[in-house]
């Protein structure tokens, strides 16, 4: 007979027997994608669960690009690493961990450390273009469009502006 777990906190990875449940959620900016994440995980519980963002996977960029950084697109595809999220992704079904990069916002760079994540049960797949790459849909057990209106984003994004920047 199968050991049976009575609560989510007794998961562990070496509990994990099939492949994981891989989630990618996807919206324009401050649409809500992190709260949806947070819903999930306090549904499922967070033992079970890792969330995995899309902006920890900016590319390096190169050192003339600095000069304009004001003109670099940041929303655009080519912005981020996909071949890195991929591998990444692919680590993580196969229940192997992964160092994940750490993008510092302020400076535009990724930190010399990473974070360290293992498998689990459900990984949860954000950011703005989560769902741009096909090789990273074709992985995806469930996709999710957070649909805002314009001028809730707008607002929201002020509203964050404004507490960051002590306006």
């Amino acid at each position: 007979m199968a050991e049976e777990i009575t609560t989510t906190s007794e998961i562990s990875t070496k509990q994990i027997k099939t492949k994981p449940y891989l989630i990618g959620i996807s919206g324009g900016s401050a649409s809500g994608k992190t709260s949806v994440a947070q819903i999930i995980f306090k549904l499922i519980g967070i033992q079970d669960c890792i969330l995995f963002s899309l902006d920890s996977y900016y590319k390096v960029l190169p050192p003339e690009q600095y000069a304009n950084l004001s003109e670099y697109n940041f929303d655009h595809p080519n912005a981020f690493d996909f071949d890195l999220v991929v591998e990444h992704l692919n680590d993580l079904l196969d229940l192997k961990e992964i160092e994940m990069p750490v993008y510092n916002f302020t400076v535009s760079k990724r930190e010399s450390h990473t974070v360290t994540l293992k498998p689990s049960n459900l990984i949860i797949f954000e950011g703005i273009l989560a769902l741009y790459d096909k090789r990273v849909r074709n992985l995806m057990d469930m996709k999710i469009f957070v649909d805002t209106d314009s001028d809730v984003r707008l607002a929201r994004r002020g509203k964050i502006f404004t507490q960051l920047y002590s306006f």
